[in-house]
């Protein structure tokens, strides 16, 4: 994967049918490193409440060599949001079949739940591109 050291891509979950629900985040961000030319790259999870920039429940994993070295990314990232009731497992793989938990976030949402990518440059006028694959939506039920 070639980003921008200001590059946030990932996963959201929002509710459907209420816009002042909160919605959750897992991306893969920047991780500051003290040098500029090789950031570090980090999982980062974390809740939005509605009409705020408040941000409640952040965690954040640090990815290391080999997954990244002289600040990009070397390996494939896979990313699963995992909602059971009001509780949202945030995972990572470095390979799509062990998975580790980042964080578990309470949100509470309607049965209509929106799923999304999301991709931010981190820098105006400055185009990106991102490849997500493999992308499924599934319900347990």
């Amino acid at each position: 994967m070639f980003a921008s050291q200001s590059l946030h891509a990932g996963l959201a979950l929002s509710d459907a049918a209420d816009d002042s629900s909160p919605s959750v985040f897992l991306l893969l961000v920047p991780a500051s490193t003290g040098d500029r030319e090789r950031s570090g790259w980090a999982i980062r999870s974390y809740v939005r409440h509605p009409n705020t920039t408040e941000e409640t429940d952040p965690a954040e994993l640090k990815l290391t060599e080999p997954h990244v070295m002289y600040g990009r990314i070397m390996q494939p990232t896979w990313l699963r949001l995992v909602r059971s009731e009001h509780k949202v497992d945030a995972m990572w793989s470095s390979n799509g079949s062990e998975w580790r938990t980042v964080s578990s976030l309470e949100a509470r949402f309607s049965p209509a739940v929106r799923a999304g990518l999301v991709v931010n440059p981190g820098l105006p006028d400055l185009g990106t591109e991102v490849l997500f694959d493999n992308v499924a939506l599934t319900d347990p039920r």
